[in-house]
């Protein structure tokens, strides 16, 4: 499955997300409408943005408890 996410300001070439491993057509189309939901309210990141460490850094630990968070940090320290 192929989920269009607009063209590069750029380039002007089209953004495509391909989605495979689904066993059948129903769970394809059964996974598509969060997919269109996620690029249609930003939730979606562009794989080239952000990385994991960014992405552990900045959103998850700060959303965990204390104690996960400080044990977090020298984990990411590390990476």
């Amino acid at each position: 499955m192929v989920i269009d996410h607009g063209r590069n300001p750029e380039t002007g070439k089209r953004k495509r997300v391909w989605h495979s491993g689904f066993a059948t057509l129903g769970d394809a189309v059964e996974a598509r409408t969060p997919l269109l939901r996620e690029r249609d309210t930003g939730a979606a990141i562009d794989p080239s943005r952000q990385t994991l460490t960014q992405f552990l850094r900045d959103e998850w630990l700060p959303s965990r408890e204390p104690t996960t968070a400080s044990a977090g940090r020298r984990f990411v320290r590390r990476v």
